[in-house]
C-alpha cells in the first residue's frame, strides 16, 4: 500500500536491502516514534482482511491526514517466509531472537506512555531479512 498523496509514482521495491542496511546504520540520530522502519521509502506489505481489504488501510496510526492510498498486489519472486504478529508474544519473540537496543533513541518518545526507564528493544529488521 503507498499514500499518493504523500509519495506519488511507482512502488519502488528495488533496493530494498540497501535502504534497510541505511535505516539500520542511522536509527539512532533519528529520535522518532515507530518501532518500525517507517515512515520511510522502505516498502511495507500487509495481509488483507475480508471486508476491509488491506490490513494496513484499516489499522493506521499517525496518519498525517493521509486520504489517498493505492493498493498494490504483490508476487515474491522467490518463495518468502513471513512471521506474522498476531499476538504480543509473537513481537516477544521477534525482538527476543532479533534485539535491537534503541533505548537512547526512543526513551524520550516512549516514556510519554511509561513510567519504564529500563532498556527499550525493537526487532532488528536488517538481521531478521537476512535470515
Amino acid at each position: 500500500m503507498q499514500w499518493t498523496d504523500v509519495h506519488g509514482g511507482a512502488l519502488e521495491v528495488a533496493g530494498t536491502a540497501g535502504k534497510l542496511a541505511y535505516w539500520r546504520a542511522n536509527y539512532a540520530q533519528w529520535a522518532t516514534w515507530w518501532s518500525t522502519p517507517r515512515p520511510s521509502s522502505i516498502p511495507a506489505t500487509t495481509r488483507s482482511i475480508t471486508g476491509l481489504g488491506a490490513a494496513v488501510l484499516g489499522l493506521v496510526e499517525d496518519s498525517f491526514g493521509c486520504q489517498q492510498a493505492i493498493c498494490w498486489p504483490v508476487t515474491p519472486s522467490r518463495p518468502a517466509r513471513i512471521y506474522e504478529i498476531t499476538a504480543p508474544r509473537d513481537w516477544e519473540t521477534l525482538v527476543g531472537r532479533y534485539p535491537l537496543d534503541v533505548t537512547e533513541a526512543r526513551r524520550r518518545s516512549w516514556r510519554y506512555l511509561s513510567d519504564w526507564n529500563g532498556t527499550w528493544l525493537i526487532p532488528d529488521y536488517q538481521a531478521a531479512a537476512a535470515d
